[in-house]
Formats: structure tokens, sequence, C-alpha cells
């Protein structure tokens, strides 16, 4: 369900991305977590505040303090991954991770949202002398000579993994003796040396990803995929925090509606009194309930089979060499990829069974291998070697 909401709020619906953005900017504007990922070193309390996580936060000064002490982002990249540190999601940190994390205004107490900055909205973690000198360093760095970046999108990043050793597969260039660049998807222990998983050609493994998740949507799976959508939708209403909200202001209200009765039926000025000055009292605590409520409100999506429907089929007609329209397939559809030399395991977001398949599209593999043999990989300095 949550993969369907992110391609649709992505690539077709605007009135559901607005209903989500609704729920978010209440959210912000009370410096609250607004789902989605949590910045490492902070974890979330049952108020969706921001706590900082003990078990983490010092892995963020760590950062802060290499490279304030002058280590390249390289060099605490693979010392991080050497003591296998993760980021907030789990996986192992690379250079733009590293990059986004320094430049994090939240481990100052800044909270941040959109466009607003709120001071203090945050539980700090370094101090802002060590961050604005992270800073300068950063855009002095930044003003200095550097080598072209490959500017190639890998469509498979974070779920392309080495069927031998378990570790993922990253994106890398080269270029051949007749100057043709080359793009592969590379095993993280390739690159240290620790595996022998061959390099995979990035577009025929994209392309052949792409027709499995196109075949996915035959009319029979698309009825199943809305059917099951939508059930899991009603099933996430049936959210316990929305029960208790609407239980509480149904009791205020109750207390509302006795306080004006005996309001009403009493003779005693002093009681009266005392009375009144519990209306304003109940008047706030009914404002603050509503407001929860909407926060919790506007973050539910309400589907129905026949707009999930009429999504899966616009997929099922989009164009294949759109981007986006790539890129939606693959989020909506592929969990995990785990790549062998003869055959692929699919795991789809739909939680069926694993799909094995035997594969031909990887049989040029050798073939480009043997024309990078001399390349120079554009994410890394020496060219790697091929097994």
């Amino acid at each position: 369900m949550e993969a369907m909401l992110e391609g649709m709020a992505e690539y077709y619906s605007a009135e559901l991305a607005q209903k989500i953005r609704r729920g978010m900017d209440l959210n912000g504007e009370r410096c609250l977590s607004t789902g989605g990922n949590i910045a490492l070193g902070y974890k979330v309390d049952e108020n969706k505040k921001f706590q900082i996580d003990p078990q983490t936060a010092p892995i963020v000064k760590l950062i802060f303090e290499m490279y304030a002490d002058g280590h390249t982002i390289t060099e605490i990249n693979n010392h991080l991954n050497a003591q296998g540190y993760k980021t907030s999601r789990g996986v192992a940190f690379n250079k733009s991770s590293l990059n986004r994390l320094l430049q994090n205004k939240r481990y100052i107490g800044i909270y941040t949202y959109k466009s607003t900055e709120i001071p203090d909205g945050m539980p700090r973690i370094i101090s802002d002398d060590l961050f604005y000198k992270v800073e300068k360093i950063m855009e002095k760095r930044k003003k200095a000579p550097a080598t072209a970046k490959a500017k190639e999108e890998y469509l498979l990043t974070t779920k392309l993994f080495c069927g031998h050793c378990k570790d993922m597969m990253v994106g890398h260039s080269g270029t051949s003796k007749t100057g043709k660049k080359h793009y592969y998807y590379v095993c993280k222990n390739k690159i240290k040396k620790q595996c022998h998983k061959k390099n995979a050609p990035k577009v025929q493994l994209e392309d052949f990803i792409v027709d499995k998740c196109r075949q996915l949507l035959t009319s029979e799976n698309i009825d199943k995929i809305a059917h099951e959508v939508v059930a899991a939708c009603e099933k996430e209403a049936e959210n316990h925090n929305v029960i208790r909200l609407e239980k509480q202001l149904k009791d205020i209200e109750r207390k509302q509606n006795n306080l004006m009765n005996a309001l009403m039926e009493c003779d005693i000025e002093v009681t009266r009194k005392a009375l009144y000055a519990e209306v304003p009292k109940l008047e706030d605590a009914k404002n603050a309930v509503k407001e929860e409520l909407a926060i919790e409100l506007a973050g539910q999506v309400n589907l129905t089979e026949p707009e999930v429907k009429f999504f899966l089929n616009a997929l099922k007609n989009g164009d294949i060499n759109d981007l986006k329209y790539r890129k939606t397939l693959v989020s909506v559809f592929v969990n995990k990829i785990f790549l062998y030399e003869d055959k692929i395991t699919i795991i789809f977001n739909s939680g069926d069974s694993n799909v094995t398949v035997d594969i031909d599209v990887l049989n040029k593999v050798d073939e480009q291998n043997e024309l990078a043999k001399s390349s120079h990989f554009g994410s890394v300095a020496p060219p790697i070697e091929n097994a």
C-alpha cells in the first residue's frame, strides 16, 4: 500500500499529494515528525516529537568532527562502513548521504520544513561552531577544481543486491579504449576486492526489470492489486489514535452540554461564576483535541478501487522510454533484486513468492567487461579489475 501511495502521489494524483501535504504542514508548524525517514541521531516519541537517539547521535558527532579535522568524504565513508555503521535507512553510507548529513541544520537545533526554519525546534546534537566550521570547509572544497561527475541515473539503486555476498550493487561508469562510455552495476564488495561478482550492464538490466514490472500489469493482477490496496487502506483507517481522540472530543462536548445545563439551572451567583470559569477551559481543550484529530485525519488517504485501477492502467500504457515512468514502475512493484551470474531473483511488493528467472540479458557482461578493462570508473579513483 505504501509503495502504491508513493507512486500515485509522485506520478498521478495531485489531490492525493495535497492531502498528504496538508497533514505534513500541520505537523511542520508544531515541529513534529512529518513521517518518512528520520535523520540519523534522532528518534520520534509517541507524540511525534524528536528526541536524541543515544545509540546513533555519537555517529553524527564523529562525522562532523572527522570532516572538521580535514578528512575527506571518501575517508569518512570508508571508515564508517568499515566499522559497520549504517545510515538512518539501515544501509551503508555513501558520499551523497554524508554530504546531506553535513548540511542538515537540524543537528544545531533548527527544525526545517519546506522554506521555514524554526530555531530550537529540535534537540541539538552538535555546536554551532562545529557546524559552521564544516560548512566553510565544504564551500572551500566546492570551489576547488573537480573531476566531471556522471549524471546518469541508476533506477535500481538501493534495490539491487549481489546474489553471492548479498551486499548492495551500486552504479559505476567506465570508458573503454575506444572512448565509449559504459555504465554498470557493481557489487560494493567487488570494489573492496571481497567478491567476484561480474559487473552488470546498466541499460540491459534496467530494461529487463522494467519489462518484468510491466508484465505484472495484467487485467487480473490490476483487479487483485486494487482490491488489496483498498483493503489495506481501510485497515490503516482503523487508527486507534483517531478513535481515542474522537472519544475524547465527545467527552468534552458532553461536559460542555452538562455545564450549560448547570448554568441555566443555577441561581447561586458564586457557583455560576465558578461554572463560567470552566467554559473557556473546556473550549481550549476541545480546540486542542480537534487540532490533533485534524492532523491524524489529514494523514489518512481513502482510495477507491476505480482510482487504483485508473493509476495502474496508466502505468500499463505508459511510455517505456520515459524516465519518470520507469522510476515509478520500479518504486511501486520492486522490493529487492538479487543478481547472480545466470539468474535473477525479484522480490515484488505484492508479498507473493519470490520470482526467479533465468536470463539471457546478462550474457553480454563478459563482452562489456572486456571493452572496459582499461576503463577508469567515475566514482572510484583506480579502475576496477574484472573478475
